[in-house]
């Protein structure tokens, strides 16, 4: 809406420009939260380059309306981040940010449900003991 606002109708330049940097922040947070789950940095960011320019990928970068793709992931790897955060500082600042962070991917698009799968294989895996976090 602040591109529509700013830039009106005819910034369609603007639009695909910013979708290009949440992209590219999607990328990075992507290669963080690989590494705080101790992925070797140089596979983290294999995998992170291979997001980056996965063909699955150009709807949410090249077309106007998948912003809220691009969105969801931003708003579901910063509610992993603050998981991840909680369970290794143990502040309950960090479980309600992820809490507020799962909200806005829910907000933004309904898919976000599937994350609800990704946290509890992430409370099973470690109640399991699969090495996940080692600290």
């Amino acid at each position: 809406m602040i591109d529509a606002q700013v830039h009106g109708a005819r910034g369609s330049v603007t639009f695909h420009f910013m979708n290009i940097l949440y992209h590219l922040l999607a990328c990075l947070l992507l290669y963080y939260l690989l590494l705080k789950l101790g992925v070797n940095p140089l596979s983290a960011l294999a995998l992170s380059l291979l997001f980056a320019v996965h063909p699955v990928n150009i709807h949410a970068v090249a077309w106007i309306p998948g912003r809220n793709d691009i969105l969801l992931t931003i708003f579901a790897l910063l509610s992993l981040h603050g998981l991840i955060d909680y369970y290794k500082k143990g502040d309950q600042k960090y479980s309600l940010s992820a809490f507020y962070r799962y909200a806005a991917a829910l907000f933004t698009k309904e898919s976000g449900v599937i994350l609800l799968c990704a946290v509890f294989y992430f409370y099973v895996a470690l109640d399991a003991g699969f090495g996940l976090l080692q600290t």
